[in-house]
C-alpha cells in the first residue's frame, strides 16, 4: 500500500476510535475515552482484527514521528552552527580590513606628499 494510502488508513482509524479530529490530536482525556471505547467495542464483538490494525498504523505513525523529530533536532542544531559560522569574520573580510588600512595610509601620504610642495618622485 502507498505510504499516502497508509497514512489516509491510519487518519481514518484514529477518527474512528476518537483519537483524531479534522483539526489535530484532541486532549489526553479524550485518548483515555477511546480506549476505553476501543475496550468496549472489543467486548461487543465489533470487529477487533482492525482495531489491531488501527493499533498497528498508530504505532507506524508514533516511531514516524519519532524519527521525524529526532532528524528535527539534528537540523536545528545544524542551523545554530552555520549561523554561528556566518557571524564570524572569514578570511574575506580580514583581507578587506588590511586593504581599508593600505588605502587610508596611500591617501594620507598622497596628502602629504602634495602639501610639501612635491611635484615628483626624487624632488
Amino acid at each position: 500500500m502507498p505510504v499516502f494510502g497508509k497514512a489516509v488508513l491510519a487518519a481514518a482509524c484514529l477518527a474512528a476510535i476518537g483519537i483524531f479530529s479534522p483539526s489535530g490530536f484532541s486532549e489526553a482525556g479524550s485518548v483515555v475515552r477511546a480506549a476505553e471505547a476501543s475496550s468496549e467495542a472489543e467486548r461487543a464483538g465489533l470487529r477487533p482484527e482492525r482495531r489491531s490494525g488501527c493499533e498497528e498504523d498508530l504505532a507506524l505513525i508514533k516511531e514516524e514521528l519519532d524519527r521525524l523529530s529526532q532528524e528535527m533536532h539534528h537540523l536545528r542544531r545544524d542551523v545554530a552552527r552555520l549561523r554561528e559560522e556566518v557571524s564570524q569574520p572569514g578570511l574575506e573580510e580580514a583581507m578587506a580590513g588590511v586593504g581599508f588600512i593600505f588605502g587610508l595610509f596611500g591617501v594620507a601620504f598622497f596628502l602629504r606628499a602634495r602639501g610639501s610642495g612635491r611635484t615628483g618622485p626624487g624632488t
